[in-house]
């Protein structure tokens, strides 16, 4: 049996379990910490104590929109790039648009009017590039994986989207496991990916 002997953490060490009951003076969510503090990485953490401390330490911008953290949107040109090929018909799907292969166009003479060689019918673009409606600016998600994560762990993001998280993580040396369902968010964070892989491969 091990009791902490040396340690500033109280706890008791018996049978391969750690034994902390009796040891935390307050366990409610008001409690700063066991000792009063934001605590650190290898002890009891109070999020109330660190935001308390943290936030004297934010510009007055971000003080007066605390708790919400207000950042530009992505530029254009980070928002399309490698999405420059990337051609969309307007249609009445959930979307909104499905993908047009400019490889099978024919010029009908007139702006953005084609007939697609495939079915022979005219079709009439409304979009191009990155049509996806809430594109993320990488630098957000920079700040968020580097405080939560480190190189080399793996980066869950359920809800792939415009492949905002995937690039970030392959950025900073993270792995990645993307979900995603809609087949026209798929193609946009493929391209993205791509596009950036000359970056950092």
């Amino acid at each position: 049996e091990y009791k902490g002997v040396g340690r500033k953490e109280p706890y008791i060490y018996k049978g391969r379990k750690y034994k902390v009951e009796g040891f935390i003076k307050d366990n409610s969510p008001q409690a700063p910490s066991n000792y009063n503090d934001s605590s650190s990485f290898s002890r009891y953490f109070s999020l109330d104590a660190w935001f308390k401390k943290k936030l004297k330490e934010l510009p007055a911008g971000v003080r007066k929109t605390f708790p919400y953290l207000i950042c530009p949107k992505a530029s254009k040109s980070e928002k399309n790039k490698g999405c420059e090929e990337l051609y969309w018909e307007k249609d009445n799907s959930s979307f909104g648009h499905h993908q047009v292969d400019k490889q099978r166009w024919e010029w009908l003479g007139k702006e953005e009017q084609r007939i697609y060689k495939k079915t022979g019918k005219k079709i009439s673009l409304r979009a191009k590039g990155n049509i996806h409606p809430t594109v993320k600016p990488l630098k957000l998600g920079s700040y968020l994986l580097t405080i939560g994560s480190q190189e080399g762990d793996i980066i869950l993001d359920p809800f792939g989207g415009s492949g905002w998280m995937a690039i970030v993580a392959k950025a900073l040396k993270r792995h990645y496991i993307v979900f995603e369902t809609i087949k026209e968010n798929v193609k946009i964070a493929n391209s993205r990916l791509l596009a950036e892989k000359t970056l950092w491969d």
